[in-house]
């Protein structure tokens, strides 16, 4: 299953690619896949099938889609390769049938500053997290070291994007009891 990977400075959006072509991508609300970012049109592209690859159409815009700098009419999507649309970089991953199975909802408890992730869109408390996206970030960040206080900081943040979530806390252990230790994004109900 192929995912469309939308990034916007630290931020992370990921569009499940389970809707027939093509695909309309732009700023504007009527679009399939809505992208209200800076530089990015309000009809700024089109996402439709290519010879064994999708391809990225523009369609009209201001700003355009740019690959390796080059400004581009068409653009072939392809896993590891960014398209750029205003200030936003598109790709795509594959997805392991296996992960994309994955259909375990974790439920958090019910609490006014609880933050929850369903699919790929943060939303209050009540809602479900998916465990394919967890499984995805686990394996994502696996080894890496979080000893130092600006890794610590990193980390919770790329966990925030990674799971789209509108904030995410870290525990310690104090003396058998969680403790606070730091908070990335907000939980302002």
């Amino acid at each position: 299953m192929l995912r469309l990977i939308v990034q916007h400075q630290h931020r992370v959006k990921i569009v499940p690619l389970d809707r027939p072509l093509p695909l309309r991508l732009g700023a504007a609300r009527d679009n399939d896949v809505v992208l209200a970012y800076p530089g990015v049109s309000r009809h700024h592209a089109r996402l439709e099938p290519g010879d064994g690859a999708l391809l990225l159409v523009d369609a009209g815009s201001k700003n355009g889609l740019w690959v390796d700098r080059r400004r581009r009419r068409r653009a072939r999507l392809l896993p590891g390769r960014a398209v750029q649309l205003g200030e936003v970089f598109l790709s795509l991953e594959e997805v392991a049938s296996a992960d994309a199975e994955l259909a375990l909802h974790l439920h958090p408890a019910a609490s006014s500053t609880a933050v929850a992730v369903s699919g790929d869109t943060a939303s209050a408390a009540g809602d479900a997290i998916s465990a394919r996206d967890a499984l995805r970030f686990v394996r994502r960040y696996a080894g890496l070291a979080v000893d130092e206080p600006a890794s610590r900081r990193a980390f919770l943040e790329a966990a925030r994007a990674t799971l789209g979530a509108r904030g995410v806390a870290r525990l310690d252990d104090d003396g058998g009891r969680p403790a606070l230790a730091e908070v990335a994004g907000s939980f302002a109900p």
